[in-house]
């Protein structure tokens, strides 16, 4: 029997996607490395799809789709902060 997991690379991206959609965040880390973490786990959830094989393991794959997609969510919440002046130095 073939134990089920998750790579690293999948996991990683999930949970900094996770993480990518907190505002709170950018209180605490700063503005600058909270720009650059969506951008970072939309990567590993691509990195992640081009090693996965979609037959092998579809729970993997559709771990770092769900990562992509709080990715780009996390993009958004930062372009609407910006763009409604959420931000102020």
């Amino acid at each position: 029997m073939k134990e089920k997991g998750y790579s690293i690379l999948a996991l990683s991206a999930f949970v900094l996607g996770i993480a990518s959609i907190f505002i709170l965040l950018q209180l605490i880390i700063g503005q600058i490395i909270v720009i650059f973490l969506p951008v970072l786990v939309i990567t590993l959830g691509i990195l992640c799809l081009q090693k996965t094989n979609s037959k092998e393991n579809s729970e993997e794959r559709k771990l770092a789709i769900i990562s992509i997609i709080l990715g780009a969510l996390g993009i958004t919440i930062i372009t609407l902060m910006v763009i409604f002046g959420g931000w102020s130095y």
